[in-house]
């Protein structure tokens, strides 16, 4: 899901895979998170940024407009595992969240310069679409747009 072949919004040299760990501890190859292939809507984030604080209400309101069909939600977060587990904790994060095994590599590796960003991804880790920044309404109904049309055309 969010190795470096999966989720680059540029083309990179690195070709390792990266592994994300859940908030669990445990690890995870990037393409084995979800049992079955699906398309994923991914916010990234960082428990330090403010943007990515404002963009929580409208990533919760996108959560609707995935439940029950093929595209899955999932977040990763670019900090340390105890500075996510206590973001999530605070904010009562309602998605799963993962935590790059090398947050530096990981943003390096995927062209992330900046937090927060929202993609969906296809069933083949491709990124379909990018969001960046904070989410204004319109963009908002955007997603939920692309959400449901992704949706319809893959199953």
């Amino acid at each position: 899901m969010a190795c470096a072949p999966c989720v680059r919004t540029k083309p990179c040299k690195d070709t390792n895979p990266l592994s994300v760990s859940d908030t669990c501890g445990k690890l995870f190859l990037c393409a084995y998170v979800f049992q079955q292939p699906a398309s994923i809507l991914l916010f990234v984030f960082g428990t330090r940024c403010q943007y990515c604080k404002r963009n929580l209400t409208a990533w919760e309101s996108i959560l609707p407009s995935a439940v029950g069909g093929n595209v899955k939600t999932a977040a990763i977060s670019v900090d340390s595992l105890d500075a996510t587990l206590k973001y999530i904790q605070e904010n009562k994060l309602q998605f799963p969240v993962f935590v790059s095994a090398d947050p530096s590599r990981f943003k390096r590796s995927n062209g992330i310069a900046f937090v927060p960003q929202t993609l969906l991804l296809g069933r083949d880790g491709k990124v379909e679409k990018v969001w960046p920044g904070v989410l204004a309404d319109s963009t908002i109904a955007e997603v939920a747009i692309a959400i449901s049309a992704h949706d319809t055309e893959k199953r």
